[in-house]
């Protein structure tokens, strides 16, 4: 969808009217809200398609490791569970070389001690890899705890943005999204 205003800058670079597929070796990849992981793959395949589609230059780090997936290396991604699904479209973004994950809803459909684990998980890539990470979603404790700067949007105007603390309070934020 190319958009009506605005621009996309990844490194100084103007990818707005790019192909996706040239956005995603410039270096940004993104998630999808429902997952979009081949079910009949194993996790091992998935991570290793990812791999050879990806940017040469690669992560050397162990992905599936640094995410908690090596128990479920040889399952059938159709027969995990949703939280596991999400860890494992995590890992094959991870894997495409990407310094830039966009991720729409991570924590969507996910029970809390999963939502719990991605949180940890995400933390993990960010530090370990040193990814930046663009999350939308309305999980506000996974936000904050991801989050250096937090933009709040209420119906499509950004409201308040600044510090995870400072945006929670804003009186806007609190009336969007908690009523007044």
């Amino acid at each position: 969808v190319r958009p009506e205003a605005g621009l996309v800058v990844l490194d100084g670079v103007d990818v707005t009217a790019q192909a996706p597929e040239a956005i995603a070796r410039a270096g940004l990849v993104r998630s999808f809200q429902g997952g979009r992981v081949f079910p009949t793959m194993t996790v091992q395949q998935a991570i290793r398609t990812a791999t050879e589609h990806g940017s040469p230059g690669g992560p050397t780090e162990p992905i599936a490791d640094i995410l908690g997936l090596a128990p479920h290396m040889n399952d059938r991604i159709g027969s995990l569970p949703t939280g596991v699904v999400r860890l494992v479209e995590v890992a094959c973004l991870a894997s495409t070389g990407a310094r830039v994950l966009l991720l729409d809803e991570p924590s969507a459909g996910i029970a809390h001690t999963e939502t719990e684990h991605l949180a940890r998980a995400l933390e993990q890539l960010r530090s370990d890899l040193g990814l930046t990470l663009v999350v939308i979603d309305h999980d506000l404790g996974l936000l904050t705890r991801l989050s250096d700067r937090l933009v709040a949007l209420d119906a499509g105007r950004i409201v308040a943005t600044g510090p995870p603390d400072a945006v929670r309070a804003d009186p806007a934020v609190i009336a969007g999204y908690l009523g007044s």
